[in-house]
C-alpha cells in the first residue's frame, strides 16, 4: 500500500510534467514550464528508485512527460526556422 504521502508526491510529480508543457507559451509561461519541467524531472529520478510500484509509474510518466516538453519545444523551434544557437 502506498501511503498517503507517496501518493501525493507522485501526483505532483506527474502534474509537474503536464505542467512542463507551458514552456511552448510565450514570456513568464515559457521559465514557468521550464522550472516545471527541471522539478520533474529531478523529482522523478528520485521515485523511480522507489520500492512501490505505483511511485516509479508516476515518476517514469512525469520524466517522459518532461522530456516530451522538451521535445515539443525543440521541433517547434526548429519547424519555425530557428537555429539550435538561437534556441539556446
Amino acid at each position: 500500500m502506498q501511503t498517503k504521502g507517496m501518493k501525493i508526491w507522485s501526483g505532483i510529480n506527474v502534474a509537474l510534467g503536464v505542467l512542463a508543457y507551458t514552456v511552448l507559451l510565450d514570456g513568464i509561461w515559457f521559465w514557468a514550464g521550464f522550472i516545471c519541467a527541471a522539478a520533474a524531472i529531478i523529482l522523478g529520478n528520485k521515485g523511480r528508485r522507489s520500492p512501490e510500484k505505483g511511485k516509479r509509474i508516476c515518476s517514469v510518466t512525469g520524466i517522459v512527460l518532461a522530456v516530451g516538453a522538451a521535445v515539443c519545444y525543440l521541433a517547434l523551434m526548429l519547424l519555425h526556422g530557428y537555429s539550435m544557437p538561437d534556441i539556446l
